[in-house]
């Protein structure tokens, strides 16, 4: 074979296989998820647009087509994502003595308030569900698909489901007023003493039997 062949056929034989997907489909993924989640919390569901996403992305807008379809699909992707652990974490709070459930079931929640990993996305699911019933539709999903059923498989709310349904709404309406409004005489409070104070509030909630509440 001559040298001019045998250099041809080398070539051929190097050249790579087309891939079916683009190279690094989770990072891709995972960074218009991370920006997407700044624009919705910056401008709200309906100012977000899927070119700014991908520009800030540096990616190319059919990139978002091809992962999340549409808005709605991005939207839902990047905030029905629930941390690792979050269920557990909530069982755990309610797991053991239940003088002591109210602490921490307050500490777990405003942890995850106290989290720069978590934070944005809770404000961006409380921003846009303020305006908009696509988002609330989405915190009942996040707050009762998820968390809630969860719960019950566990069985940890033993007959107390309404008591933690009136618990994470006094828990969410403080959380929203210290992270997400910032009145001052709660975003100035330190950690341990907004538990300390919401805490006793909680244990109330959870010490209600649903029997005792129609």
């Amino acid at each position: 074979m001559s040298t001019r062949v045998q250099s041809c056929y080398s070539s051929r034989m190097k050249q790579p296989k087309k891939a079916g997907r683009p190279a690094g489909d989770q990072n891709n993924r995972d960074k218009i998820m991370a920006v997407a989640r700044a624009h919705f919390a910056a401008h709200g569901f309906r100012g977000a647009t899927l070119r700014g996403i991908a520009g800030d992305a540096g990616l190319d807008v059919a990139l978002i087509a091809h992962y999340f379809k549409n808005k709605e699909g991005l939207f839902a992707a990047t905030l029905l994502q629930l941390p690792a652990g979050v269920d557990q974490m909530f069982a755990q709070a309610l797991t053991g003595p239940r003088a002591t459930q109210g602490d921490r079931l307050a500490r777990a929640y405003f942890g995850l308030w106290e989290s720069e990993e978590t934070r944005s996305q809770l404000q961006v699911l409380v921003r846009t569900a303020l305006g908009s019933e696509a988002a609330a539709l989405q915190m009942r999903e996040l707050l009762v698909g998820q968390i809630l059923e969860g719960l019950r498989r566990t069985g940890v709310l033993d007959g107390r489901q309404t008591g933690f349904a009136l618990a994470m709404s006094h828990l969410l309406g403080t959380a929203v007023a210290r992270y997400v409004i910032g009145v001052p005489v709660l975003a100035e409070l330190g950690f341990e003493t907004l538990v300390g104070r919401v805490g006793p509030v909680v244990q109330g909630y959870l010490e209600l039997e649903d029997g005792g509440l129609a």
